[in-house]
């Protein structure tokens, strides 16, 4: 970890990528190895609920579905969770439909997902 002056007088802690030790200001791996990670990570077949078209059509912007203020930054399917969904038997079109997406925090999110874990 390395603390480098920007153009502003803000100092920004920088940190070597796991993957080729590269200077980023992300704790894991720089966007350039990033990238391809996803995109491997992406093609699994668990995560082609991510890939349907409605899905990244769905606004990630917004009020937060979950707490309600502004400066959503993620989708969250919401009422009912892929989890659910996939109980149900429902298909990707209708877990990923859009009266069921709507935009949340990071944090809010995943404090949803944890809970449905328990």
């Amino acid at each position: 970890m390395v603390e480098s002056d920007s153009h502003q007088g803000i100092k920004r802690v920088m940190w070597a990528c796991i993957d080729c030790g590269r200077e980023s200001t992300r704790r894991t791996r720089c966007p350039r190895c990033e990238r391809p990670r996803q995109r491997t990570r992406n093609a699994l077949p668990k995560r082609a609920i991510y890939r349907d078209p409605a899905y990244r059509r769905a606004p990630r912007k917004g009020i937060c579905c979950r707490c309600g203020l502004p400066g959503a930054d993620t989708r969250d399917h919401y009422p009912v969770s892929i989890a659910e969904g996939i109980e149900r038997g429902w298909t990707i079109e209708q877990i990923n439909a859009p009266s069921n997406l709507h935009p949340a925090h990071r944090g809010c999110n995943s404090a949803a997902s944890v809970l449905l874990e328990r």
